[in-house]
């Protein structure tokens, strides 16, 4: 009977001070099991780089990054906005 008292005790005091460290701390999230190698490069093959879009500037028919001013003649949405020579 002393035994189940004191096993009580300690499982009181331990949930006290358990309550007082971690009042409001969140804790993170971990994975349950362990991520097979196939099934990370299959993620990783994914990251890949595209070929930009361009399109042809209506003033001097270069082409050029699209919402972007012409490097060529210096125009975007038809004035003029950055100073060529």
């Amino acid at each position: 009977m002393s035994g189940d008292l004191n096993h009580l005790t300690r499982s009181v005091a331990f949930s006290a001070k358990f309550s007082v460290l971690y009042r409001g701390a969140s804790t993170m999230a971990v994975p349950k099991k362990k991520m097979s190698r196939s099934r990370t490069r299959q993620r990783k093959a994914q990251w890949k780089i595209s070929k930009p879009t361009l399109s042809t500037c209506p003033q001097c028919k270069s082409s050029k990054l699209p919402h972007r001013a012409c490097p060529e003649c210096g125009t975007y949405n038809g004035r003029e906005v950055v100073a060529t020579d």
